[in-house]
């Protein structure tokens, strides 16, 4: 067992590097250049990479359960941080803010439910906790540039 987990922490380690490095370039994240050296300087990178570690947390917490609107005070628990810096560090990674993020996703997921399983515009609308199917229809428009029905049909 302990051979196994050898062999695949170093292309876990490998995968989250190359996802981080990904992150940085697209996002121009803003890590400094120089750390310094000694303990203070590996504490600052450390504490950089635990906040987007944090936050790929959040991210995923938050998107298990699309048909919940994310609760800020609760994904800042999940991500041990403030509020205030779980919003702004969230938009720094995502480019988005978390509601703005979590309605792309939900949208996202509304387009590959009425392609993909054909379901209808109002069972697409109560499945994502719609609870009024024009205002549904007005972020869906807002976020694919048509209206639902107008897409399940495309």
């Amino acid at each position: 067992m302990k051979k196994d987990k050898q062999h695949t922490e170093p292309n876990v380690l490998k995968s989250f590097a190359h996802l981080l490095g990904t992150e940085v370039k697209n996002r121009r994240l803003e890590i400094p250049e120089k750390f310094g050296t000694g303990y203070c300087a590996g504490f600052v990178f450390n504490e950089h990479i635990r906040m987007l570690i944090f936050n790929y947390k959040v991210k995923e917490k938050m998107l298990e359960h699309t048909e919940i609107p994310p609760v800020i005070k609760e994904l800042a628990v999940c991500a041990n941080m403030s509020p205030s810096k779980l919003k702004r560090l969230f938009k720094q990674i995502f480019g988005n803010s978390i509601f703005s993020y979590y309605q792309e996703f939900r949208m996202k997921e509304a387009a590959r439910l009425l392609k993909e399983e054909k379901l209808s515009v109002s069972d697409v609308g109560y499945k994502l906790s719609f609870t009024n199917l024009s205002h549904f229809s007005r972020v869906f428009n807002e976020h694919i540039g048509m209206k639902p029905k107008q897409y399940s049909r495309s």
